[in-house]
C-alpha cells in the first residue's frame, strides 16, 4: 500500500513476504533514511554516518570508520586509553553521585535534553517541504 504523507510517498509494507522484498532484494533503493530537518540539525547538515542519505559519501565515511576507527588492529591500540577513560568516567560518576563534585564546565544535560525535544516532536516541514525555511517547530 503506498500513501503519500504531505510530499512525502510512504510505502506501508504489511506481510513479512514484502518486507522480505524490500529489505533483501531492493534494500539500496530503500536503504536512504527520510530527510528530516531535526537529522540535519544535531548532524550539522547530515555530516556523519548516521543521518547521511545512501550514497557515495555515506559509504565513505562507513569505510573510514570501518578503517580507522573499528578494526581489530585500531580496536586493541586504543585499548589501554579506552580502560583509562572508562575508569575516568566511572570515578567522575561517583563522585558527583556522592556530592563530591560538580562540574558546571561540561553539562550534557541540556544538550540531551534539547535533542529528546526536537526528536519527538511531529515537524510538519519534514512532509511538506516548502515550509522548512519558516522553521515552524
Amino acid at each position: 500500500m503506498s500513501i503519500r504523507l504531505g510530499n512525502v510517498p510512504t510505502i506501508v509494507v504489511s506481510s513479512p513476504e514484502a518486507a522480505k522484498l524490500f529489505l533483501e532484494t531492493h534494500d539500496v533503493v530503500f536503504a536512504s533514511r527520510p530527510k528530516l530537518q531535526f537529522a540535519d540539525y544535531v548532524s550539522y547538515g547530515n555530516k556523519g554516518l548516521v543521518f547521511a542519505p545512501y550514497g557515495s559519501y555515506w559509504r565513505t565515511v562507513r569505510k573510514w570508520c570501518t578503517l580507522q576507527l573499528l578494526s581489530s588492529l585500531k580496536v586493541e591500540l586504543f585499548e589501554r586509553i579506552r580502560r583509562r577513560e572508562v575508569e575516568s568516567l566511572a570515578d567522575q560518576i561517583n563522585r558527583v553521585r556522592s556530592g563530591k563534585s560538580k562540574d558546571d564546565k561540561f553539562d550534557l544535560k541540556p544538550l540531551i535534553q534539547e535533542s529528546l525535544k526536537l526528536s519527538r516532536h511531529f515537524n510538519i516541514a519534514d512532509y511538506v517541504t516548502f515550509l522548512a525555511p519558516l522553521d515552524l517547530q
